[in-house]
C-alpha cells in the first residue's frame, strides 16, 4: 500500500485478502462434491438396502413361526421352510453383492 492512503482502502485491502482465502476453501469444498463417486454412493445405498432385507427376512421368519405356535395345520412345515429359505436367499444375496460391488 502507498503511504498516502487512508485507513479505510488498507482494510478494503485486508478484507480482499480475507475473501480470496475464503474463496479458496468454498472451492475447495465444491471440488469434493463434485469428484464424489458416484458409483460408490449407489453400491453405498445398493447394500443398506440389502440389508434391510435381510432384517425384513428375519421378521417374516418370527411371524412364521408366530403363526404356526397360535395355528396347528398341514402347511407349517413348508411354510417355514420357505420363510428359512428365504433368509438365506437374502444373506447369500447380500454376501454376493459385497463382493461384486
Amino acid at each position: 500500500m502507498k503511504e498516502g492512503q487512508d485507513d479505510s482502502a488498507k482494510f478494503m485491502h485486508y478484507r480482499t485478502k480475507q475473501n480470496l482465502y475464503t474463496m479458496t476453501s468454498i472451492e475447495e469444498i465444491v471440488q469434493a462434491i463434485v469428484n464424489i463417486n458416484v458409483w460408490l454412493v449407489v453400491k453405498i445405498f445398493v447394500l443398506i438396502a440389502l440389508g434391510l432385507y435381510i432384517i425384513f427376512g428375519f421378521i417374516i421368519v418370527r411371524e412364521v413361526d408366530l403363526m404356526n405356535k397360535t395355528l396347528k395345520g398341514v402347511f407349517n412345515l413348508p411354510i417355514k421352510i420357505i420363510a428359512c429359505l428365504h433368509l438365506i436367499f437374502s444373506v447369500f444375496i447380500f454376501i454376493l453383492a459385497m463382493i461384486v460391488l
